[in-house]
């Protein structure tokens, strides 16, 4: 069969090459804010500026902010405002994906319905990088620093939620592959 007479046969390669690329962009810019923020991960933060996001007390931020470059924060928090879109649309083209591969009319909705929160974790992701950069300007509250863990931790969560119905929808579309190889 020729390719004019069947113009959409090429878009399964498509969507995954389209995958791959930002899969590699996501990897990318993750690589480079843990290499830039290296300096964040000590002893008594081992989680890095991930601390800062879920600092409970203005105590806890002085201490972090007391152990770190203040500039080195700040620039991680730069280059994570290039991280949130690569994250955000390579998930939701993920759930997209998956959507399509596992053709149940329940995946389907459910992935459109990740697709339009994935949106709003980047736009939580966005608020919670002002809020820390206003938290090491010195601009904070014990309401600010709560804003701040309470938005991160429903990002976390939503992003936990892309990332388990993307793996779920692999495992099923290997295990209905396996299935119909074998009952072939």
């Amino acid at each position: 069969m020729l390719f004019c007479e069947h113009p959409y046969a090429y878009i399964p390669i498509m969507k995954q090459m389209h995958l791959k690329l930002l899969a590699a962009a996501t990897a990318i810019s993750f690589g480079w804010l843990r290499w830039q923020g290296a300096s964040l991960f000590t002893a008594e933060s081992k989680g890095g500026i991930v601390d800062l996001e879920m600092a409970d007390s203005p105590e806890k931020l002085q201490h972090l902010l007391g152990l770190w470059n203040k500039q080195v924060a700040v620039n991680n928090i730069y280059i994570d405002f290039l991280f949130i879109p690569c994250y955000a649309i390579f998930l939701a083209v993920g759930c997209q994906y998956m959507a399509e591969k596992v053709i149940r009319p329940s995946y389907q909705i459910w992935a459109n319905r990740l697709v339009k929160l994935l949106v709003v974790v980047a736009l939580f992701d966005v608020v919670e990088n002002i809020l820390m950069l206003m938290s090491i300007a010195g601009n904070f509250t014990s309401e600010t620093l709560l804003l701040t863990r309470l938005i991160a931790s429903c990002k976390f969560l939503l992003v936990g939620l892309a990332v388990l119905y993307i793996l779920f929808g692999l495992f099923t579309s290997l295990v209905s592959k396996k299935s119909t190889h074998h009952g072939a």
